[in-house]
């Protein structure tokens, strides 16, 4: 899922910029990196030729190899400009919580405010989202306090779907690399 989110600050709303570029959050730890990878990079491949991403990923652990290969693998992807920013976060802020399947990065969601500063709206994404259309779409529209537009918008119906390739196995690892 994606939800459009304004960072609450101590100021008045402020609008989003016709060239500013379209900011993107996430969370993910070492256990889900294969997601991060996949969601982020269906993310910028689908967004329009020229787009402007900013790419912030809250950091619950991921291995410097993981964070290398991702910069790699975003940034062969041509003709959109993609910035990635790594926050790290102190994932015991969450520790009075019930884990989620082995982690606290579901909840980095929680500390956007006090993580991104210098982000009035960011696009939070999870981790096991596919994204098959421009995220630029979303990121035009206008917020209001109805958000079921932004979900009726970007709800995916199997009937729209021609074909979605998986590769497995041996293929997987020759496309996707050892990550797979």
């Amino acid at each position: 899922s994606a939800i459009m989110i304004q960072i609450l600050r101590d100021h008045d709303m402020v609008e989003k910029g016709d060239n500013s570029p379209v900011s993107v959050s996430c969370a993910s730890d070492e256990n889900y990196y294969c997601g991060l990878l996949v969601t982020l990079h269906s993310l910028c491949t689908h967004a329009a030729p020229g787009s402007w991403l900013k790419v912030h990923v809250l950091d619950a652990g991921l291995e410097a190899a993981s964070r290398n290969d991702l910069v790699k693998r975003l940034s062969e992807i041509p003709g959109r400009s993609i910035d990635i920013q790594f926050h790290d976060y102190d994932p015991v802020l969450f520790n009075s919580y019930p884990k989620w399947r082995g982690g606290y990065s579901a909840y980095a969601r929680l500390a956007l405010q006090d993580i991104l500063k210098d982000e009035d709206w960011t696009i939070y994404t999870d981790i096991d989202t596919l994204w098959l259309r421009d995220v630029g779409e979303l990121w035009a529209e206008e917020y209001n306090k109805d958000n079921s537009g932004f979900l009726k918008y970007f709800n995916l119906n199997a009937e729209n779907i021609e074909s979605i390739e998986i590769k497995k196995g041996e293929e997987a690892k020759a496309a996707y690399g050892e990550k797979g």
